[in-house]
């Protein structure tokens, strides 16, 4: 006969033992422990168990994994260099293109960051969309998130270079922190885009030299007169009356336009345009005088750009309007100015000329030229003892009490 003591033992070892057995703290690990938390993850990432792909190296899933798994440690420097392995060209030998461009960082003295979207490695076909060819609106905001991250870890002028991967080709390098500070809406005073090319050094340069600028280049316009011409291109491209698979214009100097891939059933809405053109815009380098030098904004299939065609003068920090105007008493005109007519290419200066009843032809007007800092230059032919119109006219759409008289030879 088994004793109350010897009945218990054995109870209590059941029971020990089914509880072990079934208890749900000892189950195998599920997604729960893994997905429990999700403010670090992409949206876009794959948040299952990573049991089943243990043996293989996926893609990071947070900002805490991308710092443990994926970034190489080294002697912290002022320049870093962010790498991807989207890189690869089947045309190429992809572990010399790899390697090549390692080396191309690294002879620049920069940190090297790899593995992240590397096609070769794609862990799960669902788990970004386009497995690593570098198009679409998946791969633009995985670039979006790790752009976020590096900036964050990093401080000083950081660059995030991002080869292209189907056509190794040319590709910016961002200023990873200058990113930042256009992410948290604060003002952008400089920022440098250079080009990429396999085989070459790349050219990494220095944000704080001049020639680095857009305004260098001389391609420029206020923020009021791309604002004028969006919404005037934008109007247009609503109603149809540009081409379609490329909707674009050349309004007042300026090269404008919607891209998008032939067969899209997709038809331009103004409201819609303008606001990608304004974030274009706006998520550019400017300086104190909202001067603009181009942008580009890519919203699902349509891509949204504008650049000035038109060089023109270094724009005067905090100068006054000002004009002047040479003249011939057979009606021959030059006149110049800065701060004023910076927008329109002279058009209403032209449209109020007209105005004053004194015929103007042969109207010449661009933006440039002279070392006293003339913002643009205007060419016309009008009718003889035309120039109490013209200094009138001038001082109409300068405004600002600006007094100018023509020097008639």
């Amino acid at each position: 006969m088994i004793s109350n003591k010897t009945l218990t033992f054995w109870l209590l070892g059941a029971l020990t033992w089914l509880f072990l057995l079934g208890s749900p703290t000892n189950a195998a690990p599920t997604a729960i422990s893994i997905a429990s938390d999700l403010s670090g993850y992409h949206p876009l990432a794959d948040t299952t168990s990573l049991v089943s792909r243990a043996d293989k190296d996926p893609l990071p899933h947070s900002k805490q994994e991308l710092k443990e798994k994926f970034y190489k440690s080294g002697p912290k420097k002022d320049k870093s260099c962010f790498f991807t392995g989207m890189d690869i060209d089947k045309a190429h030998n992809a572990a010399q293109n790899t390697a090549d461009a390692k080396r191309q960082c690294k002879a620049a003295k920069l940190t090297t960051l790899d593995g992240i979207w590397n096609k070769n490695n794609i862990v799960n076909p669902g788990e970004w969309a386009n497995k690593g060819r570098g198009e679409g609106d998946d791969f633009d905001a995985f670039l979006i998130w790790v752009s976020e991250i590096f900036a964050e870890e990093t401080s000083g002028t950081s660059y995030l270079f991002i080869p292209e991967s189907t056509k190794p080709r040319k590709q910016s390098i961002f200023f990873a922190n200058e990113f930042k500070a256009m992410k948290d809406g604060g003002k952008v005073d400089k920022i440098a885009q250079v080009k990429f090319e396999f085989g070459k050094s790349p050219s990494l340069p220095d944000a704080s030299k001049d020639e680095n600028l857009w305004w260098k280049k001389s391609k420029y316009i206020n923020r009021e007169g791309i604002m004028k011409v969006i919404d005037t291109f934008c109007d247009e491209a609503a109603q149809a009356r540009h081409s379609r698979q490329k909707t674009q214009a050349r309004l007042r100097g300026l090269d404008i336009a919607m891209d998008y891939r032939p067969g899209l059933n997709w038809r331009p809405m103004k409201d819609k345009c303008v606001e990608q053109m304004m974030i274009a815009t706006d998520g550019c380098d400017t300086n104190d005088n909202h001067w603009k030098g181009g942008g580009s904004r890519k919203d699902t299939d349509v891509t949204y750009h504008w650049a000035p065609s038109n060089p023109r003068s270094v724009p005067v920090e905090q100068a006054k309007v000002w004009g002047g105007c040479d003249g011939t008493r057979g009606g021959s005109y030059t006149v110049w100015g800065a701060h004023w007519a910076g927008d329109d290419f002279g058009s209403e200066l032209l449209n109020n000329l007209k105005g004053k009843g004194i015929s103007p032809t042969q109207w010449k007007f661009n933006y440039g030229g002279g070392d006293d800092h003339r913002e643009w230059t205007a060419k016309f032919q009008t009718i003889i003892h035309a120039w109490p119109q013209v200094e009138s006219s001038m001082e109409s759409v300068a405004g600002w009490d600006m007094d100018v008289r023509c020097n008639i030879h």
